[in-house]
């Protein structure tokens, strides 16, 4: 099975360009460090740096 990570700056700048309402990105990285705690997305690199360095599993 191959796997897929995403950068995930580039995941929260897609989800801000599909989002109608006006949410800012702090939310949607407040999401993201969630699900990642809850084990819903696998990550590869330091929580702390969410916006900068982390790819995500998809």
């Amino acid at each position: 099975m191959l796997t897929i990570f995403l950068k995930s700056a580039r995941l929260i700048g897609e989800a801000i360009g599909y989002c109608e309402q006006d949410i800012g990105d702090s939310f949607f990285e407040y999401r993201l460090r969630e699900l990642i705690y809850e084990g819903v997305l696998e990550i590869k690199g330091v929580p702390a740096g969410i916006k900068t360095d982390t790819t995500l599993k998809k």
